[in-house]
């Protein structure tokens, strides 16, 4: 195969699998390239948070700004003009979530992959959520993804409430994500 042809043949994919993106949209269908779920295609609908579920947010106007500002979320439709992240939901009201720097426990368990970082990975001092121990009220939904250990989840911006949820993300097809630092 020539290399034009090649070229033409990737192009046509390309312009196909934005095609499809941008036609499922209104359908709920949206893609995730971040490493804190797996990546690929994943239908948004509504429903109930519950313990393992997937859930969309918009995250608060501090937060927003600063994964906005520090590339950690993308452009979007939420108020600060982020995307709404994905997050699977680990703990729900009348759960105990502890938080220190070394992990996070969930009712006595510890979470893999769960340390906070005072960091981020260009060196940036990245606020946390403040240490310690908490019984979540009701609506409260503790978000974390243990896919990648540097996921900005609740470790740093905090419990968030089921009010915030815009929606439940359900995979239609996903591919193995990569969970190196």
């Amino acid at each position: 195969m020539s290399g034009s042809r090649g070229a033409r043949i990737l192009l046509g994919l390309a312009v196909t699998l934005l095609a499809t993106v941008v036609i499922a949209a209104p359908a709920g269908v949206r893609w995730n390239i971040s490493g804190s779920l797996p990546r690929g295609l994943y239908r948004v609908t509504e429903g109930q948070a519950h313990r393992g579920a997937i859930v969309t947010v918009c995250l608060r106007p501090p937060w927003a700004a600063l994964g906005r500002e520090r590339g950690y979320v993308g452009r979007g439709a939420c108020p600060g003009r982020t995307r709404p992240l994905g997050k699977p939901v680990v703990a729900l009201a009348g759960d105990t979530v502890e938080l220190t720097q070394a992990a996070i426990t969930v009712n006595g368990r510890p979470l893999p992959n769960s340390a906070t970082y005072p960091t981020d990975s260009r060196g940036r001092p990245l606020p946390h959520h403040p240490w310690g121990r908490y019984i979540l009220q009701p609506g409260d939904l503790w978000l974390f993804s243990h896919y990648h250990p540097r996921s900005f989840d609740s470790r740093y911006f905090g419990p968030v409430h089921d009010s915030e949820v815009i929606g439940i993300a359900r995979p239609l097809w996903t591919a193995r994500v990569d969970s190196r630092p």
